[in-house]
């Protein structure tokens, strides 16, 4: 027969909520509206939601727990333990596990503004699709989201255009029409590309996907501005630099052809043997582009390398005396002799040499010169 307890006397027998405990003699717990009962008998498995007096049998396994609350954010998964089923509920809810069902953690959903945008993989297709906003995103059992994260759609101007990807051809796009862009599900995004800009003095080469050079001037009208194309890519050259030219630390992708000067400084030797330090300013320019490219990648390099050599020579022939009397008009005829055309025949011309400072690589020869 069943044994019928006092609410005051249930409460000391009751069990602990949250924990199992078996329960050894009949009596009724009381549910409040947020918690359930699960009754395990040697056969079966009961769950019962309050707010209800439950009647709990002889030698039974009792186990009271709250339910889930859920808000319109939130959401979580239920899993079935005898079919490893999973089920996903979404706020706003109270939920409760049924007979062999185990409720998981909370979890936030993730909210997409208008220009925000994600990719989620769904691990039982390997499929991946684009989510863009606004949005919120309650993730399904086999879904995930990828390894970048939310993203913001990459806006698309007349100076800002998107290079992307086609992960099933390999192809490669570049977007240019004005728009908020969000890649579809096969495409990755390589790159936002600037619209380059020249000025009037300015030369742009850019190298296509054949290896053909196409020239875009700043004085031209249509060449000015360009983006560069998904198989293009600006011609990059190393020129050298530096007070002494042995280092190619000059990056240069833009060309500018205005005239210019340079300095180099080097060491000669006159015909008496005296060693000198020779500081130069060369004033100089690109002719001809096209031709530069074709026939060197240092342009400064050739100029200051060529023109030591002759100047070297030229220094030799003459003693110390004859040198610092003469030294601008020495080295200008080096550099100027009838007949050269090692600049232009790589596009250069060299206009001037002048000569900053002539100085002894011997202190003490100095010193003596100076007295």
């Amino acid at each position: 027969q069943s044994t019928w307890v006092s609410q005051k006397k249930m409460s000391k027998v009751q069990p602990k909520k949250e924990n199992s405990s078996l329960v050894c003699f009949p009596h009724f717990i009381f549910l409040l509206n947020d918690e359930q009962i699960r009754i395990e008998k040697c056969s079966s498995i009961k769950c019962v939601k309050g707010p209800k007096a439950v009647f709990v049998g002889a030698f039974s396994r009792v186990q009271v727990v709250k339910g889930v609350l859920l808000n319109e954010n939130q959401y979580t998964y239920v899993t079935n333990q005898l079919t490893g089923l999973v089920k996903k509920v979404v706020g706003p809810s109270l939920v409760f596990g049924e007979e062999f069902e185990v409720v998981g953690d909370v979890k936030e959903c993730l909210t997409l503004t208008q220009d925000e945008y994600v990719r989620v993989l769904n691990k039982a297709t390997g499929t991946i699709t684009v989510v863009i906003g606004p949005k919120s995103l309650f993730f399904d059992p086999n879904e995930e989201m990828m390894s970048e994260g939310k993203q913001k759609g990459k806006n698309v101007d007349k100076n800002h255009a998107v290079l992307v990807r086609n992960t099933t051809t390999g192809e490669k796009e570049l977007i240019t029409k004005p728009q908020v862009f969000f890649p579809e599900p096969f495409h990755d995004i390589i790159e936002i590309r600037e619209r380059r800009r020249l000025e009037n003095h300015q030369v742009a080469i850019i190298k296509g996907k054949d290896g053909q050079y196409t020239f875009k001037r700043g004085n031209v009208e249509g060449e000015r501005a360009f983006f560069v194309g998904p198989h293009e890519a600006l011609l990059e050259v190393n020129w050298s630099s530096g007070i002494d030219k042995v280092s190619r630390g000059l990056r240069l992708t833009v060309f500018d052809i205005r005239p210019k000067f340079m300095w180099f400084d080097f060491q000669v030797r006159t015909l008496d043997n005296v060693e000198l330090k020779l500081g130069l300013t060369f004033f100089w320019r690109i002719a001809d582009v096209e031709k530069m490219i074709s026939v060197t990648d240092d342009a400064s390099g050739d100029v200051c390398s060529h023109a030591r050599s002759m100047i070297m020579h030229a220094v030799s022939q003459v003693n110390l005396e004859t040198f610092l009397t003469n030294f601008n008009s020495i080295c200008s005829k080096a550099v100027f002799f009838e007949g050269e055309t090692f600049y232009s025949e790589r596009g250069l011309s060299v206009s001037q040499v002048e000569v900053r400072y002539v100085s002894c690589a011997d202190a003490k020869v100095q010193q003596v010169l100076q007295e």
